[in-house]
């Protein structure tokens, strides 16, 4: 294939190409052998944007903030308020007794709560209990963590223009980012989702969870990222979020599922991918994330066609990329399989601007479309690239981790799998009623109604969970 894109390329059975797309940055500054381009102004090398360093050293979230898989709080301080009519000097003793400064505490302009700092030495869960203990203390709280509605404190989610095009921060509202029992598989290069030999689980994947996975490359279980790829995808999908360090994810409280089909060399198989989606299927995966594709015209044979509908009739959502021909020489349109079967939601991508990209294939097939993002260009004017922005490692080294712009269908369908979690976790997720959501609540785009340039339109997250009633609908 010729395109701009950066192919990762497997071999499949009988002679035939699959394609996992991502791109690289020209113009951001790049290093030989990486899957993407990092942000040329880390001069210090520490993996992060220089225009950002300041901001997030001198936050104070990573002291302050407790971040746990419910709500966050703070670490430095406590709430207490004692049984009226006691004295201050009484409550000001029995406070010094179990440690707290002195100096730090003061008093709430509300119904006599005193913010009381929590002494060196113990924890904030140790302290509050330690208080607790104290007869004479009518409340005790944690001081809880409140934010501006649908924004996390990721510093680099200001410059994750798609989470807004796809209405997230409006669909978090209603969702808390998704259900834990909500598992996505992600079936590509694997992910850097534990410490394991030479492998490093990325930084930014610290709070996420994951379900166990498998290694259909090298036959194990543990299906670690040796290319790169499959960990930018995961990380669109549920990176760690609210944890006040680098980028946020969609479904973020949704478990993740590893399962690697594709090699560090970028070669698959038609049987590793059946396999992997089989497998995904008979380990409890609500939704199939595939961000690969087999050339126009290759379908991959009865081996996949045959475990898409095994993982589809066990309830499973399939998403899939919808390939990166568009821009190709000969290209006349067309969807690539697995995308292209009727099972499948089929991802096309757009840019800022919500135009289709000029590498997005298009057709019939095409179910919706979402961001994919443009590394050339930057149309909002941020001075950052376009590209769709996640953690991952360069140089093929899974310990070297930066955060890198991608583009590609690849990048647009973890968005609608991550709709899909969201759904899952409200509704409880069936393939048809999930497909029907996009039909009736994406933002129509080009000609009015279903075209094959924008399928049925830009997936909106917040419209499509509004329809599910469940475990985040109270």
């Amino acid at each position: 294939m010729k395109s701009k894109v950066l192919e990762i390329i497997c071999i499949v059975a009988m002679g035939c190409v699959c394609l996992a797309d991502s791109t690289v940055l020209p113009g951001f500054g790049n290093r030989a052998g990486d899957s993407g381009w990092f942000m040329s102004s880390d001069t210090n090398g520490d993996g992060v944007i220089d225009g950002y360093d300041l901001a997030i050293r001198t936050r104070d979230y990573p002291q302050q903030l407790i971040q746990t898989a419910g709500p966050a709080y703070r670490a430095d301080r406590i709430l207490v308020r004692y049984i009226p009519n006691l004295l201050e000097d009484t409550i000001r003793d029995r406070l010094i007794r179990a440690g707290a400064d002195e100096a730090g505490i003061r008093r709430l302009y509300s119904d006599g709560f005193l913010v009381v700092p929590v002494p060196d030495g113990v924890t904030v869960e140790q302290f509050l209990e330690r208080i607790r203990g104290d007869r004479d203390v009518a409340d005790a709280q944690f001081d809880y963590v409140c934010r501006a509605s649908g924004f996390p404190n990721d510093p680099y989610f200001g410059i994750q223009w798609n989470f807004n095009h796809v209405r997230a921060p409006k669909a978090w509202d209603l969702t808390q980012g998704g259900h834990p029992d909500v598992i996505v598989a992600i079936i590509d290069t694997g992910i850097a989702y534990e410490n394991y030999g030479t492998y490093k689980i990325a930084p930014d994947f610290a709070g996420t969870a994951f379900a166990a996975g498998y290694d259909f490359v090298n036959n194990d279980n543990h299906a670690n990222d040796d290319e790169g790829h499959g960990t930018h995808v995961a990380g669109t999908v549920a990176e760690t979020t609210n944890n006040a360090i680098g980028a946020a994810g969609l479904a973020w409280r949704c478990t993740l599922m590893p399962v690697k089909v594709l090699g560090a060399d970028g070669f698959g198989s038609s049987g590793s991918l059946a396999e992997g989606i089989r497998w995904a299927a008979d380990h409890g995966a609500s939704v199939i994330n595939m961000s690969l594709g087999f050339p126009t015209g290759t379908d991959g044979g009865p081996a996949v066609q045959e475990a898409i509908r095994y993982a589809y009739a066990k309830n499973v959502i399939l998403v899939a990329a919808a390939g990166n021909e568009g821009n190709d020489k000969g290209y006349t349109g067309g969807v690539e399989y697995p995308a292209a079967y009727d099972e499948c939601i089929a991802v096309g991508a757009i840019q800022y601007d919500k135009h289709t990209t000029n590498y997005s294939n298009y057709g019939d097939r095409l179910t919706c479309v979402a961001p994919g993002g443009k590394v050339y260009f930057d149309q909002n004017g941020d001075g950052q690239s376009d590209g769709i922005l996640q953690q991952t490692f360069i140089d093929r080294d899974p310990t070297r981790f930066r955060y890198v712009f991608y583009e590609g269908t690849s990048c647009a369908s973890p968005h609608v799998a991550a709709a899909a979690a969201l759904f899952a976790s409200r509704k409880g997720g069936s393939p048809a009623d999930f497909l029907e959501a996009i039909k009736e609540t994406s933002e129509d785009l080009g000609p009015t109604g279903f075209d094959p340039h924008y399928g049925f339109g830009l997936i909106d997250i917040s419209a499509s969970v509004r329809r599910g009633q469940g475990w985040g609908a109270n």
